[in-house]
């Protein structure tokens, strides 16, 4: 599939977050097209990042590349950064864009979150409905990771039975603060 855009979500994690960015700058340097949409979402970051949000950090490590091949145009990249969570991330990055070959770089389990979440905003036309998903993996998962994304699909599914599905409820806000605790 010859992709419109890539959408990186932020992570919590600074180098989860980069590692995600790198991937995208893999699959954008070895693209025939030279302007591919980069879509960096994310909001307010952890304490421990030096950055204002996860979508800056995204943006830092693609410029960094930049800088070394001069290969990536900064003008196509598209800064989210008020998401809080992964279905923020997807509608505030999406609404209003005719992207129709989106590529997501992530871990495998959010990938398939975010093909849910993209299959319920097309059901409530916060998306485009003619939307072509692709998976971009990145490596393999550390265990942190995997305990956070069972409970990231517990609140994910939960969400996307509601009217407002960028409403953050207070069965998220527990959610988070044992999925964080854990990991």
């Amino acid at each position: 599939m010859r992709l419109d855009a890539i959408l990186i979500p932020g992570s919590k994690n600074e180098n989860t977050t980069r590692k995600r960015a790198r991937k995208a700058v893999e699959i954008i340097i070895n693209t025939t097209d030279n302007h591919l949409k980069i879509i960096a979402s994310g909001g307010k970051s952890s304490k421990e990042f030096n950055y204002p949000s996860e979508a800056h950090v995204i943006l830092d490590e693609i410029k960094r590349y930049e800088e070394l091949t001069g290969e990536i145009d900064l003008d196509d990249i598209k800064m989210e950064n008020k998401a809080e969570n992964t279905i923020q991330n997807v509608v505030y990055s999406l609404e209003n864009l005719t992207i129709r070959n989106l590529g997501i770089v992530s871990n495998p389990l959010q990938i398939k979150r975010i093909e849910k979440i993209i299959t319920r905003a097309k059901e409530l036309g916060l998306v485009n409905g003619d939307m072509q998903i692709e998976g971009i993996e990145t490596d393999s998962m550390t265990k942190k990771e995997e305990i956070y994304e069972f409970f990231a699909e517990i609140i994910t599914n939960y969400n996307l039975k509601r009217k407002d599905i960028t409403e953050i409820g207070n069965i998220e806000k527990i959610f988070k603060k044992i999925g964080n605790y854990l990991v």
